[in-house]
């Protein structure tokens, strides 16, 4: 009775911590107070390794009762195939649930019983179709799939689930885009309906997934909008959203109830951010530019200057309700604005590269060279932040785009100049040497990282 009443204090404290009623420093000082044993917690490594295997056993009764099927299709009649299939889902729904939420005794095996019942639902829209010869339509199946098991991950509040849906539903727009000429607009009020159900939910790894889709069907946009592809126009339009999805982030940070979202968009507005910055550190993206002041003026403009329009508006907002609670704001800020005028700058006057120059190699560009200097301080910045904020993963990646831009330079410059024994044998030994610094350095970092958040 006593551990039973402990399990519901551990529970209660989890779901707070969750619902953003305690900070996750609370909720470490409540659990050693109460002395809850680590292997009780739903964090524990045993948990998390019994949901594993749940899941992917889950996964693999599904393949394999989808190759049953398969394998056995012709011989089975028609209504002998309906009954097997929606037999089956219901089956695998009733002990599921029964297990999980009815007795309660093996809560995670339950769960993943009701994901291998999602998985045999979705199987069962292609068998049905396939036994009343239904025209094969792969990416509307899909649809269905994602939104029938939607209300199942809002009921029973499963992530699984609502993961699975996500995927699908990122999945069916990928799949749309093959057989039309122009965006798929309906993916954006699916895409808001699962938004909102995983701000409800508070997984920071569905919004993740979500954010990737939504990069996924802007850049199909891009393409629609752009048919003589300005690569440099639809580079700076990614670069300002990756400055937008940090932004966010850190509104989410300030958040008590949605502090814990904030990492997707921070990693994923830092990576898109380097890339992009990256890409602008070659000459071939100035290629066939428009200019905003000529003639032209093609939709690829008006997408950036609307996402230039809102990532300035919550850069201004975010930087007007925290500019005087703390200096890294207030550099931080600073620092995002200067990035988001030099990028609009290359648009308002734009640097053409001459494409049929035999001479090219001896071009300069002025701004692929401020370019690789904007991304040398955005890194060393990011590292910073990463540092103060006692985020491992934001280290992590600006050492990675560092390595990336060193070694960028040094094959694009030092090639030319160098023997080619000399250039392997120095880059070789810079690479050595520079692995073991930045080792060192990495692990120094998150050594003070990790004190930091034990004190």
């Amino acid at each position: 009775m006593k551990s039973d009443f402990k399990s519901q204090i551990l529970k209660e404290i989890e779901d707070w911590q969750k619902e953003g009623l305690i900070s996750a420093e609370q909720e470490k000082n409540l659990t050693s107070r109460y002395s809850l044993p680590e292997i009780a917690s739903e964090k524990s490594a045993l948990a998390k390794i019994i949901t594993f295997l749940s899941i992917f056993g889950s996964i693999l009764v599904g393949i394999g009762v989808i190759l049953f099927f398969a394998s056995n299709w012709r011989g089975i009649s028609k209504p002998v195939k309906l009954l097997l299939i929606l037999s089956s889902i219901f089956a695998a729904y009733s002990i599921g649930y029964t297990l999980s939420y009815i007795r309660e005794t093996y809560s995670k095996t339950g769960k993943a019983i009701i994901l291998l019942g999602s998985i045999l639902f979705g199987s069962g829209i292609y068998l049905v179709a396939q036994i009343y010869h239904f025209p094969a339509n792969y990416p509307a199946g899909v649809l269905f799939w994602s939104l029938g098991i939607l209300p199942l991950a809002y009921i029973l509040r499963l992530n699984p689930i609502l993961f699975l849906s996500s995927i699908l539903l990122i999945l069916w727009n990928i799949l749309r885009l093959t057989g039309l000429d122009q965006p798929n607009y309906f993916y954006l009020i699916f895409l808001g309906l699962i938004f909102y159900l995983t701000y409800k939910a508070k997984s920071s790894r569905i919004i993740f997934t979500n954010l990737v889709g939504f990069i996924i069907w802007l850049m199909s946009y891009l393409y629609f909008w752009n048919r003589g592809f300005d690569t440099h126009a639809s580079v700076v339009v990614l670069l300002n959203l990756g400055i937008l999805f940090y932004i966010l982030g850190r509104v989410h940070e300030t958040n008590l109830n949605l502090g814990r979202l904030k990492y997707s968009y921070k990693f994923l507005g830092i990576a898109l951010m380097f890339f992009n910055t990256y890409l602008l550190t070659y000459d071939n993206v100035y290629e066939a530019h428009y200019s905003i002041l000529g003639r032209e003026f093609p939709g690829i403009m008006v997408v950036n200057f609307a996402i230039v329009s809102l990532t300035f508006t919550v850069l201004a907002v975010f930087s007007f309700k925290n500019w005087g609670k703390n200096k890294i704001v207030r550099y931080e800020s600073c620092a995002l604005l200067i990035v988001i005028l030099l990028s609009m700058t290359t648009l308002i006057f734009p640097e053409a590269s001459m494409r049929h120059n035999h001479y090219r190699s001896e071009e300069f560009l002025f701004y692929p060279f401020i370019f690789n200097l904007v991304l040398l301080l955005e890194i060393i910045g990011v590292i910073v932040l990463g540092y103060l904020f006692k985020e491992i993963s934001l280290v992590n990646l600006g050492i990675l785009f560092f390595v990336i831009q060193i070694l960028t330079l040094y094959f694009s410059v030092f090639w030319k100049l160098m023997p080619r024994s000399l250039f392997f044998i120095c880059g070789g030994l810079i690479l050595l040497l520079g692995g073991g610094y930045l080792e060192k350095k990495r692990k120094d970092i998150i050594i003070k990282i990790k004190s930091g958040e034990a004190s």
